[in-house]
């Protein structure tokens, strides 16, 4: 579970290991009763403040969606309404979490909750009918929505393309702030307001991402987290009709749903909508996915992506959408709004005017006050304060505050305030030796699983990363076949999720990355097909997202080790018996020789903290390797440090990772178990002295496999 989400809060204690009837998943009485506070008051319809109207054609699962109006100013909502005849029809425990999940998530593209309510009624036979209301904005199912509008061409495209935008969005929401997988996008999921947004609902499957969990025999965990059998670990599975099923859930492959990324499901979901909007028509079997007729031409690649029989191989939804050509010529969103405002001649005159209304919000918005009565100056001095995990409380606020919390501009505000928090980010190998990334939030002590890395560097190994402009970067790598790669990969904290950047010019494995000012300077490497291109070096502009070649070094070099000190690259080859260490001065662009006493004395993992090289252990000896050392710049020598480590922390197996934490040293190693210490350095005693602050054993914590990957360890600040 994420350091930033709350774990399950169902009343796991109350609840009864359930038993299947008919295909549903039944519950107590007891539970359903305890579930039943969830939705609302249950004292009836009569309660409710809202008038019924006429049903639409359409709606998800058992529910029905009605028309509806308030009874206090006869203003339009959605009424979406689920009825039972058994009180123990598990379709109730399910409706119950979805109406929960859809009250407590908010975001400007899932469904907007308003009010709910559910009733008791004795029919024929002393049977009691139960009725689940939900009232939310007004929307129309987007099937019907798409058959009103009518659009052909490209105006039709510019829309879809603007909706699967909207959706893709919710979609990364619920992954990353949430760490919860929708598990059934399909076009009955999705509703449109009367402005032209799509929303995203249907939260009755809804499962929970628990990849930290190293005893989960699945990282999806639904509703409550009862002691399952390993086919009931996707509880509501049922409610979603089989033709949306991928392969693994429809056949209870729970090993491979276990090794599979959180998005595999979602990505599967995002392909049947874009079948069902193209073809205009309900997907009634599996085997119609592989008609594509209907699918564009430029949209056909990430499609087939999405849904790629191997779940490993599916994209994720946010970089279908960032690499597909279909989406490279659409409007962003205000652009659409404007051109909706021409283009809606089907749409009645009150459906117009609202369109008015909305746009018009929107610019009021982008300019209203972000904690009212307080100039907009001094609230964000106050939100930027607030820990970054409960950051994902923040952007469930409002709309102005979600949009606050994903603009540089409040990262910005935080660093300049000195309240920027540090999370160490650990890159492990699981045991399919696929590449995964672990971060650690100091502040609360607890550690959570990036998503999977792009296809790209799933599973290449000797990749260089490095931390710029707010960002994890992996670069580079050697890929299965034995060749280096020229792929970039990065790691959004503020969306949360992996994008692409610009691929290097130079493929290269074994290399070395490090940051100075805002450039990311990436040195050496081995290719295939050119050797001397471990000579070369190249430096990354984030804000251009483009790679420039700078000076080569002497000699092609395989590195072992590099750091940045004061405003100089220094890097080490990976010989024991024929060391070879330079410095470059990106000023002049020039590399010059390394002093003697650096360069021999350099024989393990190095950080720089307080202007000061340091070092730890001894990687190309067995002994003396709980030892920290500091470089002397005076004299040209290493200085060993006293104290700290002993047998009592035996973090320091063979090669550890050092880096420079809060102020202190961060040491991170595996022997037969994962291992992380920090150490506080006295730089005021002669000599210097160290003291152990810190030290945890996190085997269970994280995945691993020995040895750590060169490079393993990067601290992030936002």
């Amino acid at each position: 579970m994420l350091p930033f989400t709350h774990g399950s809060d169902w009343g796991v204690d109350q609840c009864k290991q359930g038993e299947e009837s008919s295909g549903h998943f039944r519950t107590s009485s007891t539970m359903l009763k305890f579930l039943k506070n969830v939705v609302g008051s249950a004292g009836g319809i009569k309660d409710l403040p809202y008038v019924i109207g006429e049903p639409y054609s359409s709606a998800w699962g058992s529910w029905t969606h009605y028309r509806g109006t308030s009874k206090e100013d006869n203003s339009p909502v959605s009424i979406f309404s689920m009825v039972a005849n058994d009180a123990e029809d598990g379709r109730l425990a399910a409706a119950r979490i979805g109406a929960k999940r859809l009250r407590a998530i908010r975001h400007p593209n899932i469904l907007e909750f308003l009010h709910s309510t559910e009733t008791e009624t004795v029919v024929e036979g002393g049977v009691i009918k139960t009725t689940i209301y939900i009232v939310t904005e007004p929307v129309m199912p987007l099937a019907e929505k798409i058959k009103e509008l009518n659009f052909k061409g490209n105006q039709r495209n510019e829309f879809y393309g603007w909706g699967l935008r909207q959706i893709t969005k919710a979609i990364t929401y619920l992954h990353s702030e949430c760490a919860l997988v929708h598990g059934n996008v399909c076009v009955d999921a999705v509703v449109v307001t009367r402005s032209l947004n799509w929303k995203l609902h249907a939260f009755d499957a809804l499962s929970e991402i628990d990849g930290a969990n190293s005893a989960a025999s699945s990282p999806m965990l639904v509703g409550f987290h009862f002691s399952y059998a390993e086919e009931r670990l996707l509880q509501y599975e049922w409610l979603v009709s089989p033709q949306y099923k991928p392969q693994e859930p429809a056949k209870a492959n729970w090993a491979t749903i276990r090794r599979s990324s959180p998005w595999a499901i979602e990505s599967w979901g995002l392909g049947c909508l874009i079948y069902e909007m193209f073809s205009g028509s309900k997907l009634t079997k599996t085997e119609d996915l592989r008609n594509t007729e209907s699918i564009p031409k430029a949209l056909l690649p990430a499609y087939n992506n999405l849904l790629a029989a191997a779940p490993e191989r599916r994209l994720d939804p946010a970089r279908a959408i960032e690499s597909s050509e279909f989406f490279k010529d659409k409007h962003d969103s205000g652009q659409f709004m404007a051109m909706g405002k021409e283009h809606v001649g089907a749409i009645n005159l009150e459906e117009r005017q609202e369109v008015e209304r909305v746009v018009r919000r929107r610019t009021e918005e982008s300019g209203s006050e972000l904690i009212p009565c307080l100039p907009d100056e001094v609230a964000l001095l106050c939100l930027a304060r607030v820990p970054r995990a409960s950051h994902h409380v923040l952007s469930a606020v409002c709309l102005s505050w979600y949009n606050l919390l994903h603009d540089k501009v409040f990262y910005d505000v935080r660093q300049e305030l000195a309240v920027a928090e540090e999370w160490l980010f650990l890159w492990t190998q699981d045991a399919d030796r696929c590449n995964v990334w672990h971060g650690f939030d100091p502040a609360t002590n607890k550690w959570f699983q990036l998503p999977h890395l792009p296809n790209e560097h799933r599973t290449a190994g000797s990749s260089a990363s490095a931390v710029v402009d707010g960002k994890l970067f992996v670069i580079g790598g050697q890929l299965s076949s034995g060749c280096a790669c020229n792929f970039v990969s990065y790691f959004d904290m503020r969306h949360y999720c992996w994008k692409q950047a610009a691929h290097l010019n130079v493929a290269r494995a074994k290399c070395m990355a490090g940051v100075i000012g805002n450039q990311l300077y990436v040195v050496g490497g081995f290719t295939e097909r050119d050797q001397n291109a471990g000579a070369t070096a190249e430096a990354y502009d984030p804000v251009t997202n483009k790679w420039r070649l700078i000076s080569s070094m002497k000699i092609p070099m395989e590195l072992y080790d590099s750091a940045v000190l004061g405003d100089k690259f220094y890097v080490v080859n990976s010989s024991s018996e024929n060391l070879v260490g330079l410095v470059y001065d990106p000023q002049k662009d020039e590399w010059v020789d390394m002093a003697n006493g650096l360069n021999t004395g350099w024989q393990s993992k190095t950080a720089a903290l307080n202007g000061k090289l340091y070092a730890v252990g001894d990687s190309h000896s067995s002994e003396g390797k709980n030892e920290i050392s500091v470089y002397n710049a005076a004299k040209d020598v290493w200085e060993s440090i006293k104290g700290v480590l002993d047998d009592t922390a035996p973090v320091l197996s063979w090669g550890p990772e050092l880096v420079s934490l809060g102020g202190r040293l961060c040491i991170v190693g595996t022997s037969s178990k994962a291992h992380v210490a920090v150490v506080d350095i006295n730089e005021t005693s002669k000599p210097s002295v160290a003291t152990l602050t810190y030290y945890e054993d996190i085997t269970k914590k994280i995945q691993f496999a020995e040895p750590l990957p060169r490079g393993a360890c990067q601290v992030l600040a936002l």
